[in-house]
């Protein structure tokens, strides 16, 4: 048995009275010993709380519940930089009237440099998803000169005094002019252009046209060959 609570069981014998009501071991009780005298420098020992396994783990009266010792704080925002510098990829160029408002987003959300530079970079893939790749934006070419070619045929047909009812005469006037004087390269940039529709261009050979004499714009004296398309008139292929 340990020599301490030995002695203490020991003096507790000794000091209990015996059940006649007599002294026990003949000697005096020994008065108790005084309480030692409070130090008030010594920080107050606050009373034991009852606690729960579940109880403790939130404080009542929105008290936070303190990390344990050791346990990882949280991390604390890194410096958002007074302006972003940013790495492009070659051949890509920032819209600098936009750049102002970018730099004052990425500031408002906190991000570092790094974290700007990626969020940057996926800015720019997702830009570069949405634009048409080559063969589309051929195709929109296409289809936009084909769109004016019409709309400015339907012009040249309403014009006064050489479009309505005079308008195939016009027509055969105009691609005479063609056949002689335009060269393959000249037809080809009328066609890429739709300028072999637009309605002044129509005006101009027609009235080169007109001011010729018949026998003048006769390509090699041979005589008409009958009606023709109207494509063939407008663009006609030399012989």
């Amino acid at each position: 048995m340990n020599h301490f609570i030995h002695r203490m069981l020991g003096h507790y014998l000794q000091d209990e009275a015996p059940a006649d009501g007599g002294e026990g071991g003949g000697a005096a009780p020994a008065a108790p010993a005084p309480a030692p005298a409070a130090d008030p420098a010594a920080p107050a020992t606050p009373a034991a709380e009852a606690g729960s396994l579940l109880g403790d783990l939130a404080k009542p009266d929105g008290e936070a519940t303190k990390p344990a010792e050791g346990e990882d704080q949280a991390a604390k925002p890194a410096d958002v930089p007074e302006a972003y510098q940013f790495k492009l990829p070659d051949g890509v160029e920032l819209d600098e009237a936009v750049m102002p408002q970018v730099q004052e987003l990425f500031k408002k959300l906190g991000l570092p440099q790094d974290k700007a530079q990626e969020t940057m970079e996926a800015l720019l893939a997702i830009d570069q998803a949405r634009q048409p790749t080559p063969e589309q934006i051929e195709q929109e070419q296409v289809e936009a000169i084909t769109h004016l070619n019409k709309t400015w045929a339907d012009e040249c047909a309403k014009l006064p005094e050489i479009g309505g009812e005079n308008f195939q005469k016009s027509l055969e006037i105009t691609s005479k002019v063609m056949v002689k004087f335009a060269t393959p390269e000249f037809r080809q940039m009328l066609n890429q252009s739709a300028l072999g529709s637009n309605p002044e261009f129509f005006k101009f050979m027609h009235s080169i046209g007109s001011a010729m004499s018949q026998d003048t714009l006769e390509h090699g004296g041979n005589a008409s060959k009958g009606p023709r398309s109207i494509e063939e008139r407008l663009w006609p292929t030399s012989n």
